[in-house]
């Protein structure tokens, strides 16, 4: 299935992309409007990245259980 992304979620793209070419890493905070993408757009971003690279992790922090389980439950359709 192919992933369109929306104007916000290019921008982030391109910025997250520039960083990791710059420093290797992503380090990022994202403060944003509801429904604009980023949870979906971050969490495949992090699940491509695990499973295209060996000895790698990711980490996701929410604010609340719901969100948390909201964001495990992303990533086992993902996969």
């Amino acid at each position: 299935m192919r992933f369109k992304l929306n104007e916000v979620q290019q921008y982030v793209f391109r910025e997250v992309l520039d960083q990791y070419k710059s420093l290797g890493r992503v380090d990022c905070a994202i403060l944003k409007a509801r429904q604009m993408g980023m949870t979906t757009l971050i969490q495949g971003l992090l699940f491509y990245f695990i499973v295209s690279n060996r000895y790698k992790n990711a980490m996701t922090i929410a604010h609340k259980d719901s969100s948390t389980q909201f964001i495990y439950n992303m990533q086992r359709i993902f996969y």
